[in-house]
This record gives structure tokens, C-alpha cells and sequence, in this order.
């Protein structure tokens, strides 16, 4: 299956609504996106990547056949987390456990690796009935667990855990 990784465009605005129609995958999100996510919240969203620099962060959307099916992210840390990154993914359900998460992953990895005074990068996915798929396609990528963090994050009502997962530089 052929992907793209592609900077983000407003061409992308309707598959993005459509995409964020799933209220699972919104709370999925580390951002507090609202749900019903309408045109307002896409347009929003897209600009918003298409006007970050490309200094300390590299947002992608994933395309297969010209439709957006996902988004991939790395966030480079600042002070004494410089050489760190986070890595954000996400993909519409229908596009989950075929293979294009793990090569996103290692495709944009390597490209930060690449391009950027990184050591490692890491991925937090949230603790819920869906951990699993996470946690298949970051490993399969080449991130190692390393734990999980308890209770950290307040979202939706209610506490939430992720586990962490990385990948060091060779």
C-alpha cells in the first residue's frame, strides 16, 4: 500500500472533517479538539500546520491515493529536552493495522533523525481498549516500551494514563 507523507494543505479540509467525525479517534487526540469537529476546526487545524516552521516541528498529513486517511507529527523539545522528540500519529480506523502507521513512523523517524539534532524520539499513546494497535505499530517501527505513567493527564471528565515508547538514534 503506497502512501504519501504531505505537507499539510486546505485541499485536505473536507477528508479532515470526515476523519474527525470518529469521536474515539478526537479523544484519542493529546490536543483538546472539540467534537462535533466542524469545517471551522479543520480550517483551524490545517493552518495552523501550514504555518509552523519547520525549526521545531514537522507536521505531516498521510495521503493514500490523493485522500487523506491520517496526520503525523514530531515535536522537537526545547532547553534541556532539545534533543528529544515527540512523535503524534493518528489514522482514520479503516486505515489501522494495514502496515501504513508503522512505515509512516519510520519514515518520518528517519527523516528527523536526518534533518534535526535528535537522539530520540518518543510516543505516548493514551491507555484504552485501543492501546494495543499503538503499541503493535510503534513497535513494529522500531520503539521500545519503556512504561507507563499513571493518572497523568485530565481529559474529557476523567484521568487518563499513556505508556511511553522510543527510539534512540544510532
Amino acid at each position: 500500500m503506497e502512501f504519501v507523507l504531505d505537507k499539510w494543505k486546505t485541499d485536505y479540509m473536507d477528508d479532515l472533517v470526515e476523519a474527525m467525525q470518529d469521536k474515539k479517534l478526537v479523544d484519542s487526540l493529546k490536543e483538546d479538539y472539540p467534537y462535533p469537529f466542524l469545517d471551522v476546526h479543520a480550517k483551524c487545524y490545517i493552518e495552523q500546520r501550514m504555518m509552523y516552521s519547520e525549526e521545531k516541528q514537522r507536521c505531516r498529513a498521510i495521503l493514500l491515493d490523493g485522500k487523506l486517511i491520517g496526520g503525523i507529527e514530531v515535536l522537537i523539545g526545547s532547553g534541556i529536552y532539545s534533543r528529544n522528540a515527540d512523535l503524534h500519529i493518528w489514522l482514520k480506523k479503516e486505515y489501522r493495522c494495514r502496515g501504513i502507521g508503522t512505515q509512516a513512523v519510520k519514515q518520518m523517524a528517519d527523516s528527523v533523525f536526518s534533518d534535526y539534532d535528535v537522539v530520540r524520539i518518543e510516543a505516548k499513546p493514551y491507555v484504552d481498549e485501543n492501546v494495543w494497535i499503538a503499541e503493535k505499530m510503534l513497535h513494529s517501527a522500531g520503539l521500545q516500551y519503556e512504561g507507563t505513567l499513571r493518572n497523568i493527564i485530565f481529559k474529557n471528565g476523567k484521568m487518563h494514563s499513556y505508556k511511553v515508547f522510543s527510539m534512540i538514534k544510532e
